[in-house]
């Protein structure tokens, strides 16, 4: 299997870095992408962007369509935004990684990512003692195995599946302690 530095494969953007703490402002145009925005399995929280009126300067720092975000702090987790949206901005706290390699998804990236082996990588290039943090030069470094297109999406594809699976799973667990607790009551009340 072939493998490449991040670098090689996407250009790798540092997030917006506000001068002043975020206010949010329901009427507001431009939407900021924080790291608690991805949630455990990959995907972004749309509804909970928070909407801000600032006028920005230019700046690389807004997503398009297929760009794997990374948390650069904390908790090193990733994301794709498959949002058509123009109006939203990473913050510091973020990397954008905006694939330019037509042998890489940027879902599989994703995955990888967020993978045991990609974060075991990832907790190699850590630096800080308290916050662990990834420094750019670093991740630009990071080695990252590209299996063949095929290979790629069907690890998208099982993923996608694990994911609606234990979704089904959390479902049909609430639903039977809905049940139990039910039939619990009504022995109790009788």
């Amino acid at each position: 299997m072939q493998t490449k530095h991040l670098k090689e494969i996407s250009g790798i953007i540092a997030g917006y870095t506000f001068r002043e703490a975020l206010i949010g402002d329901s009427n507001g145009e431009t939407k900021v992408l924080l790291a608690k925005n991805i949630n455990t399995d990959g995907t972004i929280n749309y509804p909970e962007l928070t909407k801000i009126s600032l006028n920005l300067p230019r700046t690389n720092a807004f997503v398009t369509r297929n760009d794997v975000l990374l948390s650069s702090r904390g908790i090193f987790r990733s994301g794709v935004f498959d949002n058509d949206s123009t109006n939203t901005i990473a913050a510091s706290s973020m990397f954008i990684l905006r694939i330019k390699d037509d042998a890489v998804m940027p879902e599989y990236l994703s995955i990888y990512l967020n993978s045991r082996a990609g974060q075991n990588s990832i907790q190699k290039i850590l630096t800080g003692s308290t916050i662990k943090t990834i420094l750019r030069r670093s991740l630009e470094n990071l080695i990252i195995p590209i299996p063949s297109l095929f290979n790629q999406k069907m690890i998208v594809d099982i993923s996608k599946n694990s994911q609606q699976i234990e979704k089904l799973l959390i479902k049909k667990i609430k639903l039977t302690k809905n049940i139990a607790g039910e039939a619990i009551k009504q022995l109790i009340t009788n």
